[in-house]
């Protein structure tokens, strides 16, 4: 999704300059909200704020598809908040339920959402 967006919006119809697309990774940082939701999700239901990250997230790389730079920039901040959610509540969850081996469970995991990200990129 990162990789593909500074191509996408290089061209026509948008044509911005390399300067202007880099502004766009700040909306890594309404990521960092996402991570600390997983303390407000202890006390309600974890799979159901889980499955609103990963809803978050495909709603964001989805709407990329719009040929309005506002939205654009607005799904990549929502994909970012959904990705991060879903990622931390996804790893706390690993770590809280594994009985044993819970190191290689969490490498595990890591892993598989970090290949499952990729294949996305190449699928959307």
């Amino acid at each position: 999704m990162w990789t593909f967006i500074s191509f996408h919006l290089i061209e026509p119809p948008f044509s911005l300059s390399l300067k202007t697309i880099s502004f766009i990774f700040l909306a890594y940082s309404l990521g960092i909200i996402g991570s600390p939701i997983s303390a407000i999700a202890e006390k309600m239901a974890i799979n159901c704020i889980k499955t609103f990250g990963v809803l978050l997230l495909v709603s964001g790389i989805t709407l990329t598809l719009s040929q309005s730079l506002v939205i654009i920039i607005f799904c990549l901040c929502i994909e970012c908040l959904g990705f991060f959610t879903a990622h931390a509540l996804t790893l706390a969850t690993v770590s809280r339920t594994a009985i044993h081996q819970k190191g290689e469970r969490f490498q595990l995991i890591s892993r598989f959402l970090l290949y499952w990200g990729h294949l996305w990129e190449y699928i959307a």
